[in-house]
């Protein structure tokens, strides 16, 4: 009977882990920078979807009044794909027009293979948040770390960025852009990790009860 049970919560967890391992999150922070504030300056999160969609969010440090501004680029990234789709793009700004602004440079930071504007850097074209879904049409993605790849200066990640003390709305003191200085990080053990871990934590008592039997 036991080792009935623990069959069925070990095939449990498998599939579990199987299905979990293609929704996780890693993070970039954004620390590298031309404007000169403490750093960082914002985060982007990534989560992979499935093997073909991935969500990146874009995340200013409001701390230290940091505003995503329009003009080219509010932000960008260097998809590692042979071709995309855009499926959607979201902001905080109710008076901004997100869209797809292709490929360019960061200014510093070399060119990034997508980007997003959100119209004039204005005190009506910040965000705080701007995030979209892509999907890869040219192929697909072992995992969230393959979502991205460097460009040809070393960085996967971009945005242009305004210093704003007096807020959203008020004057920016300085603008300039920022970029990751170092790999992204996991968020969160995976799903289907933390399955296994349960599976091997269940195992482990079982046979631990069935020594003291």
């Amino acid at each position: 009977m036991k080792r009935k049970l623990f069959g069925a919560l070990l095939g449990i967890g498998l599939l579990l882990g199987v299905a979990g391992t293609a929704s996780a999150t890693i993070i970039y922070t954004l620390d590298e920078n031309n404007i000169g504030p403490p750093v960082p300056l914002g985060s982007v999160s990534l989560t992979l979807l499935d093997s073909t969609h991935a969500t990146l969010t874009f995340t200013s440090n409001t701390a230290q009044d940091i505003f995503f501004v329009g003009g080219g680029t509010s932000v960008g990234a260097n998809i590692n794909a042979l071709s995309i789709a855009l499926i959607s793009i979201t902001g905080d700004c109710a008076s901004c027009t997100y869209a797809p602004a292709g490929s360019g440079n960061i200014d510093g930071f070399g060119s990034f293979n997508f980007r997003v504007t959100s119209g004039n850097s204005g005190p009506g074209g910040r965000s705080t948040t701007i995030s979209f879904e892509i999907q890869n049409t040219g192929g697909t993605w072992a995992d969230e770390f393959a979502v991205l790849t460097n460009n040809g200066s070393g960085f996967q990640v971009g945005a242009h960025i305004g210093l704003c003390p007096t807020g959203i709305g008020g004057d920016c003191t300085i603008t300039g852009d920022t970029v990751n200085g170092g790999p992204p990080v996991l968020e969160t053990p995976e799903p289907g990790v933390l399955s296994l871990m349960a599976v091997g934590l269940l195992a482990l008592g079982f046979t631990t009860r069935r020594r003291q039997s």
